[in-house]
């Protein structure tokens, strides 16, 4: 036969029939179905709201925490304060036992009541108790609260707390500062009869 010398069309650069059937051409990306749009989307939010979540519990850890540490702070103040009053209250109970012994060494002994010298103390409290004591005129108003003191006589009255007044005249004796004799601060009766009155 006679050979075509006509020219031979390229099919390499004719459209892709599958590409044209899907309205595309071969050498363009295809549009993303709204099915894909829709589950990018729901990923996209489900990160968002996850990433939201970590955040959150992170806050609430961290608030936890400084919670933790307040509480702890305080608990450890309050030990802290209560070691404190503990010693202080340890303190002062030494110091009142070590002065007690002091007052109880120096107390003179309670003279017979035959003595002409001799002066019967009473001491009225403001819970009405009474007590009673002998001393000598030649003794210290001094002894007189030391003894209150060391009989613990008036117990809602601790050492120092409390004043000694007589009535008629009105005078007044404080511990520490009735170095009289009771003949010089005239309570040289055979009988006095004093008040308790808290300071």
């Amino acid at each position: 036969g006679v050979p075509y010398t006509g020219n031979i069309p390229s099919f390499e650069q004719l459209p892709d029939a599958a590409a044209a059937a899907a309205g595309t051409v071969a050498d363009g990306a295809p549009p993303p179905s709204p099915g894909l749009v829709y589950s990018r989307m729901l990923r996209d939010e489900q990160d968002r709201d996850l990433q939201m979540s970590l955040e959150a519990d992170r806050a609430k850890e961290a608030a936890a925490a400084a919670q933790r540490a307040r509480l702890k702070a305080e608990a450890e103040a309050t030990a802290a304060e209560q070691q404190k009053q503990q010693a202080e209250e340890e303190e002062a109970a030494a110091k009142l036992t070590h002065a007690l012994s002091q007052k109880r060494l120096v107390l003179p002994s309670e003279p017979d009541s035959t003595g002409d010298d001799v002066v019967t103390v009473l001491v009225r409290a403001p819970n009405g108790c009474r007590i009673s004591r002998r001393f000598l005129r030649s003794n210290n108003v001094q002894a007189l609260f030391d003894y209150i003191d060391v009989e613990e006589l008036a117990k809602d009255h601790p050492p120092g707390s409390y004043k000694l007044v007589t009535q008629f005249p009105r005078r007044i004796f404080t511990d520490g500062s009735a170095d009289q004799t009771f003949e010089q601060a005239g309570l040289n009766s055979k009988q006095e009869a004093l008040l308790l009155e808290p300071l």
